[in-house]
This record gives structure tokens, C-alpha cells and sequence, in this order.
């Protein structure tokens, strides 16, 4: 199945396939936007600097201070709020951050509709860190490149669901 873009899935009887293409942008060219500074991010963070030295990164975390020698180590740049970090010129947004009261729904349409439309979303969140309706709507309006979502609330989606 084609979905919206340069996104393929399909979810044959035994097992799924995903292609991608995507048109040759190099990482060290790219700008991610990153929400969280957890375990997991750092992880993603280290992984992303071996790839590239030049690659931008924004970050925006609640506790500002807690981690700023991570930060100054990986050449990131922090912003203070996630709207501030969603109107910068991003190639990836990637929510990180657990599911907690602040966070349920952080991805909003609102926060969609500042980001590039040259932007893909990456969420390896919880399923419910996004509006998957307004992921839907982004995506259809060509507001949004790609979605690629680790997890879905619910799980499984419903057969008939959008996102499939």
C-alpha cells in the first residue's frame, strides 16, 4: 500500500514489508527535532553523531539542566518548548519522551501543522504521545512527509484503520 508519499506497507498474510525512498537526502545535509532526553534518545543520539558530525539537532527537554554536558558533547541545540522545537527546519521530528499526563497527545495537530511539510515524523513513543487522527489528516493534506510509528493506540489497530 502507498501511503501518502514515498512510504510503502504492506501487510501480506505472512509478515509486512516496508520500502522506502528517500530521495537521497544524506544525514549530514539533515535537521532532527527531538523530544525527551532519555535513555532511549541518548542511544538514538550517540548512534546519529556516528553517522554524522554535521547533522543538526534540536532538542527540547523539561528539565532543561539536566542534561546539558550530553548535550554540549553531541552538538545539540536546545530549545524551550516543543512548539519552538516543531517551527524549526526539520527533516525528523522524534518524540521520545514516555506517556505521562503531559505528554498524552503532545503531537497534536496543532504542533503537526508548524512542522515543514518536508518533515517525516518518527514516534518510538507510546502510541498515545500522538494524535493518530491528526497524523492522518497531515498526511493526506501533504502537510506531512511520512509517519513511521512504532507503536499505535490501540494495539493492533482496528483492520480498517487509516494507518494501515
Amino acid at each position: 500500500r502507498n501511503l501518502f508519499g514515498n512510504l510503502q506497507v504492506r501487510f501480506p498474510k505472512k509478515g509486512w514489508h516496508l520500502g522506502w525512498n528517500c530521495e537521497g537526502v544524506s544525514l549530514d545535509e539533515s535537521c532532527i527535532g527531538v523530544v525527551g532526553m532519555g535513555g532511549i534518545a541518548k542511544a538514538l543520539i550517540k548512534k546519529v553523531r556516528a553517522l554524522s558530525s554535521s547533522c543538526r539537532i534540536f532538542y527540547h527537554e523539561p528539565r532543561k539542566h539536566a542534561n546539558t554536558s550530553f548535550a554540549a558533547e553531541m552538538n545539540m541545540e536546545y530549545v524551550d518548548s516543543v512548539e519552538e522545537l516543531a517551527q524549526k527546519k526539520l527533516d525528523i521530528f522524534l518524540p521520545l519522551c514516555p506517556l505521562n499526563a503531559s505528554t498524552d497527545g503532545l503531537v497534536s495537530s496543532e504542533i503537526l501543522a508548524m512542522l515543514p511539510t518536508t518533515c517525516g515524523l518518527i514516534n518510538v513513543s507510546r502510541g498515545k504521545v500522538v494524535d493518530q487522527d491528526a497524523i492522518v489528516k497531515a498526511l493526506k493534506q501533504k502537510k506531512l512527509k511520512y509517519a513511521i510509528l512504532d507503536t499505535t493506540f490501540p494495539e493492533p489497530l482496528p483492520e480498517n484503520h487509516e494507518l494501515l
